[in-house]
């Protein structure tokens, strides 16, 4: 059956191109122009709201229905990469935004709830994961990634989940996990690199190997207690693979190739359904082809490769994810939730996050921690960051007031070089009006690009 969609203030430019691609994929759509008619809609046939962030009115659209009609499913649909329209999609709290022009089959899956008859399949979870990063899918490279997950997903063989030092690795692993026909199984993770032979060998397999067992053809034995043994019918995502020793390495290839161990005393074998994620930095092929990683090891746990790019090749994902990043820091320490304003925003998508998601996490945390009020202005990042992404540091000399100018030169100076002296797209990007950015530039002494005075 079709799926049912209200698609609430389309802008005139974009409305026969989104009738026309939405009707091609089958979708059946009203379209109305305020929040009156929607919930006019709404109480004839429910359907999935797409609420169109380009309209002012689109955070009071959200929050009335959400008032009204708690249980419909509302999308957003936006330029999310803006940080002026990040700011508002947080406030609102829509559980996913999709980008013009409209993904089809991604809207399917996420608006299979609004079908008139159930969808066979459950509905994709598009909410954050509270136990990694939130999965904020802007760029075409985390749209890659996305998809990877979800055919990943689907299959039961090894992944390799490849990617930079805090890129979110073990994120995406825990989404292939949710994804897949083991979610209802455990998570278990285990850092090989976290701690010597015997106790990687007595965590991974509950006691080492018995001597009768050592060559035997019969499957291997495990402990209850063992992580192999809590994974089964779920995922054992292991970091840091080159760390297992050799020895473990073949007996843990032994144990997914058989698929069955004898647990405990048992005199008879069991199955053993585990399905093995692995993460790696981009030296994967490399560790393989020296012997690090066994051959026959390597072959069962990255029958699938998803390389997970580094945050300063998904900046359109950025803003989405700090304003997320920051709800969840400030709800763990019972503070007021903060906004990152849209100039704090813009600098933070600049930045170069050589530390990825997890230092991104770790400056929302400081300023959930200690900027007071409920706004996260420039200044206020600026206080915590440098621009060249090096670590802080602080000279003993000159004044608060002083080092701020100091930053927020180097900023405003960046802006313009990005936008090639274009004060108007400067200005929007530091959230400023025209004359206001006028000014600074007088009082902070900067020149306009291309310009040879002050």
């Amino acid at each position: 059956m079709p799926t049912l969609l209200l698609y609430i203030a389309c802008p005139p430019p974009h409305r026969e191109a989104t009738e026309e691609l939405l009707a091609a994929a089958g979708f059946v759509t009203a379209w109305v122009d305020d929040v009156a008619g929607a919930l006019a809609s709404l109480e004839q046939r429910d359907r999935c709201v797409l609420v169109d962030f380009g309209d002012d009115r689109a955070p009071q659209v959200v929050r009335e229905i959400r008032e009204r009609r708690p249980q419909t499913l509302i999308l957003g649909v936006a330029d999310a990469s803006s940080p002026a329209v990040a700011l508002d999609l947080e406030r609102s709290g829509v559980p996913a935004v999709l980008r013009r022009p409209i993904e089809v089959r991604t809207l399917g899956l996420l608006a299979g709830a609004a079908r008139e008859e159930p969808a066979p399949a459950a509905v994709p979870d598009a909410r954050p994961d509270r136990s990694g990063f939130p999965l904020f899918a802007e760029s075409a490279a985390m749209k890659a990634v996305v998809e990877a997950i979800r055919a990943a997903a689907a299959s039961d063989a090894g992944v390799l989940v490849c990617g930079e030092h805090g890129a979110g690795r073990q994120f995406v692993a825990r989404q292939i996990h949710g994804q897949s026909s083991r979610a209802a199984g455990r998570f278990v993770t285990l850092d090989c690199a976290g701690d010597d032979g015997q106790g990687i060998e007595a965590r991974l397999f509950g006691a080492p190997a018995r001597p009768s067992d050592v060559g035997d053809r019969r499957p291997d034995r495990v402990g209850e207690d063992s992580l192999l043994h809590q994974a089964r019918g779920g995922t054992l995502f292991l970091a840091n693979l080159a760390e297992l020793p050799d020895r473990l390495q073949a007996r843990l290839a032994r144990v997914l190739r058989d698929g069955e161990v004898f647990v405990g005393d048992a005199p008879a074998p069991s199955g053993l359904r585990v399905r093995a994620v692995v993460s790696a930095d981009l030296g994967w092929d490399e560790a393989v082809a020296e012997g690090h990683i066994r051959a026959d090891l390597g072959k069962r746990v990255a029958g699938t490769r998803i390389d997970v790019p580094p945050l300063r090749d998904r900046r359109e994902d950025i803003p989405l994810l700090a304003a997320g990043l920051l709800r969840e820091e400030c709800a763990a320490r019972g503070t007021l939730l903060k906004e990152v304003e849209p100039s704090a925003l813009a600098l933070l998508s600049a930045l170069p996050w050589r530390g990825n998601g997890r230092e991104l996490r770790a400056l929302m945390a400081t300023l959930a921690a200690h900027v007071p009020g409920t706004r996260i202005r420039l200044e206020d990042v600026l206080g915590y960051v440098r621009l060249d992404g090096a670590a802080r540091t602080f000279v003993a000399s000159g004044t608060l007031h002083e080092a701020r100018a100091r930053f927020e030169r180097e900023y405003v100076s960046a802006v313009l070089e990005h936008h090639r002296g274009r004060i108007g797209e400067a200005a929007r990007e530091l959230g400023i009006q025209r004359t206001n950015l006028y000014r600074k530039m007088r009082s902070l002494r900067i020149s306009r690009p291309g310009n040879n005075h002050h």
